[in-house]
């Protein structure tokens, strides 16, 4: 098994995207040849996708795992459920801003990056309240959720649900998402033989497993009895102060928690409508200022402005913020074995390159039922003649193996800090790893990462050594025009790819193609003294019965078949 080789994939995704754009508008070729030749031309030689790039994820900082502090008595006694059903997760340390926000007993934004576990930051804090204040035989909403984006609830919902139904033994808070997916009229039977076919559900709960009746799925059980822990969007939050048929989900609420993840989406006019929003729920539910609990995360807020940012969350839930002490922020740190010193490998860089073999048998094995050992990777080692790579046979597993005899080397030590700044590029990183490989650079490093992600512990406790990736950028084509030439037989003299002008310095006018028959159509305006090309959107080709219709209902503008004006 080959490894990937990240920059023979951004050729092959870059030609695939050119193809791809060649034929997804393709120009009739019986009525303007030379043209599409031309294009095709054109695309096949543009730039598609820019990379790779390497980053790296190190670790945030650490904390107290909620096994301590449930030993400590700052987690309800319920929380036991969590270490019998979950005990890897219920003994490995939290994150530092996890633990502070656990803790906190005030407003707060969580300010961290992506995939720091923002979701655990406000979501085991709530729990815990809500279990602390009992009484759970007892509908009502006592947290709502706010999204901006379904599919952020969607997701939200099933960490949440597994969380409750699954982590926790179902201890009896309830649970309910009420969004314009969640049809009208549809029946508890029904969103239970949905739910129940969903890939989701079934790896987390099982094949044959029954929906918990605490999930509530459907708006009349939700409006009947209310659910703890409220998701929804804002829009749909309006729905339920507006709408008389919605009103019920708010009876009997004992609201305690507010939390808007993705907060930097509210801005402009559409912070204000949220912010006049939050102050009408407030009102309907008769909720002195100070009683609520307001949280809001994102990995986009910037950790350097926490004045700022408090002032933005202060206006934008109407409740107070305590200044840059409200704002919860995190740092990454290196693997604790890179802060030990180290010591060149003796690996040539082509030793490295061909550590990308012994790094396929393993994800070879991987897909097997026989993985590869310490004892089996000792024994490819030394047939690869890469004896440097020989492991402690007494570590738990190869992954901790590996992360022991890897800490030792310079080169990881080299990658790692380079990486602390952000990502770099593929070429520029392997020439600072490997200096005087010259063209044996980049296939050491890739050698050297793919060998590196390897060293993951088994406990997961222990964060991997070196949790590299891959990034490839792509984007769309640029706009793409035509220049005339009176006396060709299709009048045409350039195709120009993002540019007004050609070589020649004649306007460039916007191509388009009917998407039904292919006739190619330019769109241009009247000038002073000649046709100007300015940006326009599509047409649809006079001659194709399947897009007169269309036409009739779309708004003309000034526009010339290729190459004649009308």
């Amino acid at each position: 098994m080959t490894i990937l080789d990240p920059n023979a994939y951004r050729e092959e995704l870059n030609q695939t995207l050119a193809r791809f754009v060649a034929t997804s508008s393709p120009i009739n070729e019986i009525r303007a040849p030379k043209l599409a030749e031309q294009l095709r031309e054109k695309v096949s030689r543009l730039t598609f996708v820019k990379g790779p790039y390497v980053e790296t994820l190190p670790d945030f900082e650490k904390g107290r795992s909620l096994a301590q502090l449930h030993s400590e008595g700052l987690l309800d006694p319920r929380w036991i459920e969590f270490g019998q059903n979950e005990s890897s997760v219920w003994e490995r340390p939290l994150h530092a801003h996890q633990e502070e926000a656990l803790l906190r007993d005030e407003n707060y934004l969580v300010a961290t990056g992506t995939g720091s576990g923002k979701t655990e930051s406000f979501l085991y804090p709530m729990i815990n309240d809500i279990l602390n204040e009992g009484n759970l035989e007892r509908p009502g909403v006592r947290a709502i959720l706010v999204y901006p984006l379904n599919a952020l609830a969607n997701d939200q919902l099933g960490r949440i649900a597994q969380l409750l139904f699954r982590d926790l033994g179902d201890p009896g808070i309830t649970l309910g998402r009420y969004t314009g997916q969640v049809k009208s009229h549809a029946t508890r039977e029904q969103e239970v033989t949905r739910l129940r076919e969903t890939p989701s559900f079934q790896q987390t709960f099982g094949e044959d497993a029954d929906v918990p009746l605490n999930w509530k799925l459907s708006r009349q059980e939700m409006r009947q009895a209310p659910p703890h822990i409220l998701i929804t969007n804002y829009a749909m939050l309006e729905h339920i102060l507006l709408l008389p048929t919605n009103r019920p989900l708010l009876q009997n609420a004992r609201l305690g928690r507010i939390v808007l993840d993705e907060i930097h989406t509210y801005t402009g006019a559409q912070a204000i409508e949220v912010a006049f929003l939050l102050r009408r729920l407030k009102a309907h539910l008769e909720i002195p200022d100070g009683q609520v609990r307001c949280v809001g995360t994102s990995a986009s807020l910037n950790p350097k402005r926490k004045g700022e940012l408090s002032d933005f969350a202060e206006r934008l839930f109407g409740e107070p913020f305590a200044g840059e002490r409200a704002v919860i922020t995190s740092q990454r740190k290196l693997h604790p074995k890179l802060s030990k010193s180290a010591s060149a490998s003796g690996l040539s860089s082509d030793d490295w390159a061909c550590a990308s073999d012994l790094a396929g048998m393993v994800r070879e094995t991987a897909q097997t039922d026989n993985p590869m050992d310490i004892e089996g990777w000792n024994a490819e080692a030394e047939f690869l003649g890469l004896d440097a790579f020989t492991l402690d046979a007494s570590q738990p597993s190869l992954g901790d193996a590996l992360i022991e005899r890897l800490s030792d080397f310079q080169e990881v030590h080299e990658i790692a800090r380079r990486l602390e700044g952000g990502s770099i590029p593929l070429p520029r990183l392997a020439e600072n790893v490997f200096p005087d490989a010259g063209e044996g650079a980049i296939p050491a490093l890739v050698g050297l990462i793919s060998i590196g992600v390897l060293a993951v512990s088994k406990s997961a406790a222990v964060f991997p050594l070196l949790p590299a990736r891959y990034h490839l950028i792509s984007r769309a084509p640029d706009r793409t025009g035509v220049s005339l030439k009176a006396n060709d037989s299709e009048s045409l003299s350039q195709v120009v790819i993002g540019a007004e002008m050609d070589d020649n310095a004649r306007p460039a006018f916007e191509l388009f193609v009917c998407r039904n028959c292919g006739e190619p159509y330019i769109e241009a305006w009247d000038g002073p003294t000649h046709l100007e090309a300015t940006p326009g959107s599509a047409v649809f080709c006079d001659w194709c019965p399947a897009a007169r219709l269309s036409r009739r209902m779309m708004t003309t503008t000034r526009r010339a078949k290729m190459m004649h004006r009308t």
